[in-house]
Order: C-alpha cells, then structure tokens, then sequence
C-alpha cells in the first residue's frame, strides 16, 4: 500500500510529498473504521449483513503475496436480521418472479413475469408518463442483461420486494458450466453466454478469487465463498 500525502507550507507555493508502506497498524485500523462507518450509516441492516461486510474486510490482501494485515473484524451488535416489508400496492401494479415466472405471463400476482425488463414494460404501457406504477418482486436473483434507464417519464415508480423476502438484482452473468478434471487438481470448463472477459467471480453469490498464474494469492484463510486462494476447501 502506497501512500501520498501533499501537505501545502504557509505560502501555499510548494508542497512535499510523503511516500512509503502503509504501516500494518494503519491497514487494520482502516478495515475497523469502515465497519464502524457502515454500522453508522444504515444501523438497521441485519447482523447477516454486517457478517459478510466483515468476512470481506478480513479478506487476504494488504502485504506482498496476498497475506492480511488485518483479520480480527468482527460484528458484535444485535443479533437480528433486516427484512423490509410493505404493503402490496394498489393502482397499476406487475409482479414478476425471477425463479418461477415467465415474460410470456401477464404479470399478475398468479402469473409473474420473469424479469424486471418485461414489468417495466408493462408498468410504461399502462400507466401514463410520470404518474408512476408498481413492481413486485418474489425472492431470488434478477440479472440484468444491460443497464435499465430511467427517464422523466418514469417519475413516481416504485419498485419493492414481496413480502419481505430476499431480493438480489445483478449485473453479472449467471454461468451454468460443466466442470471437467485437467490433473493436478485442475477443473477447467468452457465458459459460454457471450462472456469476453471476466472481471469477478462469486459463488454461490459470495466473492471468490479468479485463477491465474502465477498465483496472485497465497493465503490460507477462507474466503467468504469458502475457498481459499491456494485453492482447497
């Protein structure tokens, strides 16, 4: 970790610059201080919440080979989870249902379309522009396949959760591979979806470590997806 710091004299006509490695201490006390942030901010999130926040804080990297500065970060606040409900609202209202719907349905409560696309089409067909609409999403992952824009013209929408259950809307690529052993203890498989690059992987909707060679990672603490860099469960 590189650090600069330019500090102005009192004519303000030159300044010097402070450059070196970060200091473990400085590294741990910054991960504690954004914790403290985050709990600050939004206190009424839930401790499932904070407990991914802090496995990610204590994730390796901070020193040369990918070792931790810092993996005591831990949340010790209420034990209680965060699961917003609201009423179904009335008016021009779509559901959609990310695991057992369909954008062939009508998105009725009975009939869910499937993608958040498909109901925002919906709630612009019928609601006239800026007097808003209603979209309701049952529990699982939405991937978007492009950004979704917004205009004027959508003032007043309001898009919620149903009944309180979990809802994820994501701009990854959902990839439903075939794993196939090379030796070594080395899977490969054939990556498809139109995907060029690869800029970050999760599993099972937890961060994990991309392979690479040389390894750009050495430790072996686990990481939020239960892998380790080294590669072991």
């Amino acid at each position: 970790v590189v650090v600069a710091l330019p500090v102005r004299n009192i004519n303000d006509s030159d300044y010097v610059e402070a450059v070196g490695e970060a200091p473990a201490g400085f590294d741990c006390k910054t991960r504690h201080l954004a914790m403290e942030y985050a709990r600050s901010i939004q206190p009424f999130r839930g401790k499932s919440t904070f407990q991914t926040m802090a496995d990610v804080l204590n994730m390796p990297g901070g020193l040369p080979g990918g070792e931790s500065q810092c993996h005591n970060v831990t949340y010790d606040g209420p034990d209680t989870e965060f699961s917003p409900q609201f009423a179904l609202p009335t008016g021009v209202v779509y559901f959609a249902d990310a695991e057992k719907g369909s954008d062939s349905n009508d998105g009725s409560e009975e009939h869910p379309f499937a993608t958040i696309e498909r109901a925002l089409e919906a709630v612009r067909k019928a609601a006239p522009a800026g007097t808003g609409g209603n979209i309701v999403l049952r529990a699982g992952v939405y991937y978007l396949a492009a950004s979704i824009s917004l205009t004027p013209a959508d003032s007043n929408l309001n898009i919620q959760n149903y009944g309180g259950e979990e809802v994820w809307i994501s701009g990854a690529v959902k990839l439903d591979v075939e794993w196939k052993s090379a030796g070594n203890n080395v899977y490969t498989a054939e990556v498809k979806n139109n995907v060029s690059a690869i800029t970050g992987l999760r599993i099972n909707r937890q961060r994990a470590v991309r392979a690479r060679y040389p390894n750009g990672c050495t430790s072996n603490q686990s990481l939020p997806s239960g892998y380790m860099c080294q590669g072991f469960m």
